[in-house]
């Protein structure tokens, strides 16, 4: 326990002395909550849907491509054609429902009827085409026409879709990583919310963890209060409280009349630093010698 060496009485501030939840405080924190609530929500719906999306539609495009080129080429290369009815087939297991006999030529090339619709008639004009006996066959000619506007319409609805880069998921990771902060900033909301902090005319300290009277403050640590506006309350069993003026409004108040009081040659009663006389005045006079 530290006594100073002068004990002003405990009336020497003029008034009751309030601090609460500083306004700057808590709308950063609702901010920043909320800013970590919209990246992390904005990660998640790339993640799980965006991203997806944009790496089938690509798929799609590609596979169009390689459909236009097997009948461009009559399927004269095996490997081509190899190529294409693998992607058509791959395509065509990832939807369970059966495709209807009937196609539906109207339905847009990107629901899933239209891709059906699609993946079914180019799967049949390809194997019109590797058949030798049907490449002139009335079959053949009928299913080209179809075939190459289902491509067309394949490019038109995917044609500026650029496939998702390596780098796309780790990079959505980080936004999804923001949504750990929002409970930690809602908590720190709740925490400081309704609190005060009040030094009444007899210099006796009310918080949210009792009351310290004025004879029972032993001593205040100011030992990180120039660096991180954070004190500590002292009282006479050694108990601590922590007094941080960042999160409330005019606590620097407090700390200062807490800390002018019990040291009055260090602190002044608005928590700054007493200068030392001598060093005062060399201040004082180099400034006077350069204004001469």
């Amino acid at each position: 326990m530290t006594v100073s060496n002068s004990d002003p009485a405990p009336t020497e501030h003029d008034g009751t002395i309030q601090a609460q939840l500083a306004p700057g405080y808590w709308i950063r924190a609702l901010l920043i909550g909320l800013v970590c609530l919209v990246l992390g929500l904005w990660g998640l719906y790339d993640y799980i849907y965006a991203i997806p999306q944009r790496e089938e539609a690509a798929q799609r495009r590609e596979l169009a491509q390689a459909v236009k080129v097997v009948i461009d080429d009559q399927a004269a290369n095996p490997e081509t054609y190899e190529t294409a009815m693998e992607g058509i087939n791959a395509s065509l297991s990832k939807h369970a429902a059966p495709v209807s006999p009937v196609m539906d030529t109207t339905a847009s090339i990107t629901s899933d009827a239209g891709w059906q619709t699609a993946l079914v008639l180019w799967k049949s004009t390809l194997e019109a085409l590797q058949d030798p006996g049907s490449r002139t066959s009335s079959r053949s000619r009928d299913l080209i026409p179809d075939a190459i506007v289902e491509v067309e319409r394949s490019n038109t609805a995917y044609g500026d879709i650029q496939a998702p880069s390596a780098y796309d998921r780790p990079i959505q990771w980080m936004f999804i990583v923001s949504l750990v902060f929002v409970p930690y900033y809602l908590r720190q909301l709740m925490l400081h919310c309704g609190k005060t902090y009040t030094l009444d005319q007899g210099g006796n300290f009310h918080g949210p963890h009792g009351t310290v009277q004025a004879d029972e403050i032993a001593d205040i640590d100011m030992s990180r209060w120039m660096k991180k506006s954070v004190a500590q309350l002292v009282d006479s069993k050694g108990q601590r409280t922590k007094l941080d003026a960042y999160i409330y409004k005019d606590l620097h108040l407090i700390i200062g009349a807490i800390a002018h009081r019990l040291h009055p040659d260090k602190w002044a009663p608005d928590a700054k630093i007493v200068k030392d006389p001598e060093e005062a005045d060399s201040t004082t006079g180099g400034s006077e010698e350069q204004n001469q």
